[in-house]
């Protein structure tokens, strides 16, 4: 399993949440599926990156071979499986892979998974070569740490809530915003409940300019 932790380069109150990976399982795209299907299960891994001549060329997910293997099974479940056996992790692998850099905060990219609704994101360098993966595992563990609550920061607040919040997070990666957590605060009196998103210290008059020409309600406060 990958890690992402803080990176200890940058001290004091301004130290960010960026992505740190430990090496992480790949596959080559010519490889059997049963293989590579075999070693997932064993593993307990949900995404494997397929990678070709050192880059990053696909995905293999357990929900892509789940739902490709129940497709071709509506037939004789022998021939089927004859036909499987064969079959190789690029024949099922997903294409479109989205990815984050070992530089990107850890908010930032938990945001980008969010936006392209995704449940990992691999981890390349400059090259597009593979350096690990955040999963959604790799998220929650790292939730309560990523808060950091006693750092300054800037506080976006979206007084619409969940309305605004796939325009925000459009906007704010853009810009690759500081992100550094995203979460709900009810407001009871008003029947309603916001969206907080704080931000490392920056200037966010440009991301702020932005989200109101596109309709969003928005207040800012420095801490």
């Amino acid at each position: 399993m990958v890690r992402m932790v803080r990176n200890k380069s940058r001290e004091g109150a301004n130290a960010s949440q960026r992505l740190y990976a430990n090496k992480c399982n790949y596959y080559i795209p010519d490889a059997p599926i049963w293989v590579a299907q075999r070693m997932m299960s064993e593993n307990r891994i949900r995404h494997l990156p397929v990678v070709e001549k050192g880059e990053l060329v696909g995905m293999l997910t357990e929900g892509r071979i789940r739902e490709l293997v129940g497709v071709l099974m509506k037939g004789d479940p022998a021939k089927e499986s004859a036909r499987i056996s064969i079959k190789t992790v690029k024949e099922f692998m997903e294409r479109e892979v989205v990815t984050a850099s070992p530089d990107d905060l850890f908010g930032t990219a938990v945001a980008l998974g969010s936006l392209k609704e995704v449940g990992s994101l691999v981890v390349v360098d400059k090259g597009n070569k593979v350096v690990g993966i955040l999963t959604s595992t790799d998220v929650l563990k790292l939730l309560i740490k990523s808060t950091a609550v006693d750092e300054p920061g800037v506080r976006v607040r979206l007084t619409k809530g969940s309305k605004d919040l796939p325009k925000a997070l459009e906007v704010l990666v853009a810009h690759k915003a500081p992100i550094c957590t995203i979460f709900r605060v009810p407001v009871p009196k008003a029947n309603r409940t916001d969206i907080t998103i704080r931000l490392e210290p920056c200037d966010v008059t440009k991301i702020t300019d932005e989200l109101r020409a596109q309709g969003c309600t928005v207040e800012v406060t420095m801490e």
